[in-house]
């Protein structure tokens, strides 16, 4: 699982990827079941923002109930 890797890892490591390949890997959080999103939440806000932000946008959307 994506998420658990985060965890071990964190988010810095993903700074280091291609940027395709980190922007494929973020597009799963786009559909993140209701249960994870909090866990989610804390993991990538802000982090995300600085390893790919149009990925952060994309993913918060989600995660706030994509409202505009």
């Amino acid at each position: 699982m994506l998420l658990s890797y985060i965890l071990l890892v964190g988010l810095d490591s993903f700074a280091q990827m291609d940027k395709r390949c980190g922007t494929n890997s973020f597009i799963i959080f786009v559909h993140t079941p209701e249960e994870l999103k909090n866990k989610l939440k804390m993991i990538t806000d802000p982090a995300l923002k600085e390893v790919n932000e149009p990925a952060y946008h994309h993913v918060m959307w989600h995660l706030n109930g994509r409202v505009n």
